[in-house]
């Protein structure tokens, strides 16, 4: 598969026949068709109004604006307009996704006059958030008489960007498009010429050789790259040389010695901290709901939203300090305004080389992870971070090497000791709400679990409450079990807590999910009890996603509430307080809060269900709760998932879902419950330009002390279902995700990244990797959400 002209194609059939948007999903939607008037059929063969080739001089010359484009459209330009889902208007409760033409998207590559080095022309690349991608197929075929590529450009600015040159030489025995690429760093303003050794040029796949070019891309996201806004480049004068010119840069990089391999699970781009650039292109910032456009056009995009800092997971310390748990770095403004951070990354290496590990991948920013930041009243901070060991080829170790690591500093943040937990391959922490100060009083308590799909796994959760010595270490005690069976969140998604801290008591909350569906008679008797009589049994609802089904509160999930003494390591009776969903499902796992009169609030989450809501009937007691009621507004019956829990000052409950009301289109909704009210009516707060399927990773964060939440999503979700356009469009522009996207061709049992979707109405599942990290505060309570901004984060 190429970018190059589809005349070029081994085999058009499929492109002719392809005709995405006949899914069920779309029919509901309340779609404006823009096509309308204008379905132009493709150019035949030979039609006389098909528009010559420019050449090939003129196209690397910069000197023909329909060479370069910003768009896919060579791979989708067989297709009729009305087949493009660009072209469809999608409206609704929070959403607004534009309809944009297709030539409009391959558009943003002009041509210019003001900066030009040779000819007429120079090609101008601006707006790099919205046009990642420029690509040109007319180019020589044939490159291997050629020893260096040589391009001049001008720059506007020094950027820092990063751009990735790629030369197509896409080999057919790949499902992916295959690349030799090259890096370079917008590090100068004005002309420069630069000349790349064609030697110099690294395989991304397995290209076909230099005897056999496609085109050549520049790529500006490559690598989980955020492209800065304000990068304006004018190329021109690219040309192929048959010998080194003496103004060839090779690359400065020294060979590199180290051994070791290093991988994370969702990298933050290394955009500068305290840049000089505007964090917004517009004041003031814009507020949700934000629906983002086509394609992949999210919060960057749209309003030039260029933080300061890397966008990461927001907590804080007793002194209402904010920080940002970013993965491999956690950072904080310091006194004179400035960011500053503390490197986790080189700690975490630092280990397990100690350990005599080959390589370690860290497990952060997707699934399984804790990422709150959490401190005591010594202001000594604590992270929980999940690795495993990799062989030197990169390739992941059993995964029962996977270990839980607690970081702990006590120094702010200069140096991290590192305490490896004694169970678990996930793990979180009580988060610091805003009426669980108890929990500041030593360190912050941990459950553990396993990996329930494991045959080896221990089913069941435990509790580690840490403590701390005289000299200031830490004791790891043994980890107490909870019950078989056990389920706390969260995976993803939602932080919701499962504990809080009164005095020396914590009260845990946890579901009851065993391995076996149904349940064996083994696991049945591990169960705590359940009142036959209980109104959390009685309860029903409807659930919709592709099928409404109706379902049943006795079939879900159980949840169970009971405390533990930190003195005497005791644990009470588990107490029944209702059921998550209408089936068991290791996503249904509850979520509890703590408010200032000292009742308990708990959300017990769905899965594409209606979450249930109940509350303690008296302050700190877990022995009577409300009866459990689903959070219902008017007629409304959302089937959500992930539920986030926060209570302010006024004793106003906050939870974010990932909701699938009214459509399919799993957006985050906001739900708000003021102190003796119903719960409000959901408010959507972030969209994705399509439908069906998607993960958020969605946490939020109370700042007890100003009384404002800060929300943190991915805006590219680590899990999607796409479409083939949107397929097309999303290795468009991130060329380094399409080996991953199709390591499962072939495997009938996988579940996700098969390749390219097929023809027709098919929406496959895939894990591109999650990317661009967005905050959103609420300074007014849940009333209006805006993008996150330095000052929000310098402490008042």
């Amino acid at each position: 598969m190429r970018y190059s002209s589809c005349d070029q194609l081994p085999n058009s059939n499929l492109l002719r026949t392809f005709r995405l948007w006949t899914c069920v999903f779309l029919s509901v939607l309340l779609f404006q068709d823009m096509a309308g008037a204008n379905q132009e059929k493709p150019p035949a063969p030979g039609d006389a109004t098909a528009e010559k080739e420019p050449s090939i001089e003129d196209a690397m010359g910069f000197e023909s604006e329909n060479c370069w484009l910003t768009a896919p459209v060579n791979i989708l330009g067989k297709f009729r307009k009305s087949d493009l889902i660009c072209l469809k208007k999608l409206a609704g409760p929070g959403l607004d996704v534009k309809a944009v033409p297709l030539s409009e998207l391959a558009a943003g590559f002009k041509l210019g006059e003001e900066h030009v080095m040779e000819g007429k022309h120079s090609g101008v690349w601006k707006d790099l958030e919205k046009h990642p991608t420029i690509m040109c197929n007319r180019v020589p075929p044939d490159w291997s008489a050629f020893r260096e590529l040589e391009i001049s450009i001008f720059s506007e600015r020094i950027t820092g960007d990063v751009i990735t040159v790629g030369i197509m030489s896409d080999n057919p025995k790949t499902p992916y498009k295959d690349f030799f690429i090259r890096d370079f760093t917008v590090d100068w303003a004005g002309w420069k010429k630069l000349a790349i050794p064609i030697a110099e040029f690294k395989k991304l796949g397995s290209p076909s050789g230099a005897d056999k070019v496609d085109g050549i891309c520049f790529f500006s996201k490559n690598s989980y790259r955020q492209p800065n806004p304000y990068t304006i480049l004018h190329l021109d004068g690219m040309k192929l040389n048959s010998n080194l010119s003496s103004s060839t840069q090779a690359s400065k990089a020294a060979p590199s010695v180290e051994k070791f391999v290093y991988r994370v699970s969702a990298p933050v781009p290394s955009t500068p901290l305290n840049h000089g650039f505007p964090e917004l292109a517009q004041e003031p910032a814009p507020t949700a709901p934000f629906s983002h456009q086509y394609y992949f056009q999210a919060e960057r995009t749209m309003f030039k939203y260029y933080p300061r800092f890397h966008p990461g997971y927001v907590s804080f310390d007793p002194g209402g300090k904010a920080y940002i748990n970013s993965g491999e770095t956690i950072e904080w403004t310091g006194g004179d305004g400035k960011w500053e951070s503390s490197d986790i990354k080189n700690v975490l290496v630092k280990w397990a080389k100690g350990k005599g590990w080959e390589g370690l991948f860290f497990k952060w920013g997707a699934d399984s992870q804790e990422q709150s930041i959490r401190f005591d009243n010594d202001g000594d901070a604590y992270l929980l971070e999940q690795v495993t060991a990799i062989k030197g080829d990169g390739n992941e170790l059993d995964p029962r090497m996977r270990r839980i690591l607690l970081l702990y500093s006590s120094d702010q943040m200069k140096t991290w000791t590192v305490y490896e937990l004694p169970k678990g391959h996930m793990g979180g922490f009580e988060k610091l709400d805003g009426h669980n100060k108890d929990c500041l009083k030593r360190p912050p308590a941990i459950i553990v679990t396993h990996f329930s799909y494991f045959s080896w796994s221990d089913s069941g959760a435990f509790l580690i409450p840490p403590a701390k010595k005289a000299n200031g270490k830490l004791i790891i005690p043994e980890p107490v079990r909870l019950f078989e069976g056990a389920l706390v969140g969260s995976v993803h998604s939602g932080d919701g807590n499962f504990m809080v801290t009164s005095g020396d008591d914590i009260i845990i909350l946890a579901g009851w999910c065993p391995a076996h569906k149904p349940p064996t008679e083994q696991e049945l008797s591990s169960r705590p009890p359940i009142p036959p009589d209980h109104p959390g049994l009685r309860q029903k609802f409807t659930r919709k996603t592709h099928t409404t089904i109706q379902m049943l509160s006795a079939n879900g999930v159980p949840a169970f509430a009971f405390k533990y003494n930190i003195l005497s390591g005791k644990m009470s009776i588990p107490v029944y307080i209702g059921s998550g969903g209408g089936e068991m499902d290791g996503h249904n796992w509850p979520a509890v809060t703590i408010d200032g009169d000292g009742y308990l609030h708990a959300l017990i989450n769905g899965h594409h269900n209606p979450a249930n809501y109940v509350r303690s009937l008296k302050p700190l007691d877990i022995s009577s709760w409300t009866d459990p009621e689903y959070i219902m507004v008017e007629t409304e019956l959302p089937n959500v998932s992930y539920a986030t829990l926060n209570c302010d000052k006024a004793n106003t409950l906050h939870a974010v879902f990932r909701s699938t009301k009214d459509i399919y289109n799993n957006h985050l909704g906001y739900y708000r419950k003021r102190q003796g009210q119903p719960w409000e009516k959901e408010r959507t707060l972030v969209s994705t330009f399509k439908g069906m399927y998607n993960v958020w990773g969605q946490k939020m964060t109370l700042d007890s002390k100003n009384d404002r939440l800060f929300l943190t999503y991915f805006s590219l979700g680590n899990m999607m279902q796409y479409g083939r356009d949107q397929y097309e469009f999303l290795v468009f522009q991130l060329p380094d995700r399409e080996m991953a996207l199709c390591e499962n061709i072939g495997d009938v049992r996988a579940i996700w990244n098969s390749g390219p979707p097929p023809a027709g109405d098919k929406w496959p599942f895939f894990r591109p990797g999650p990317a661009e990290l967005t905050i959103l505060v609420s300074d007014d309570h849940g009333e209006t959400w805006r993008l996150a901004l330095t000052p929000d984060f310098q402490l008042k």
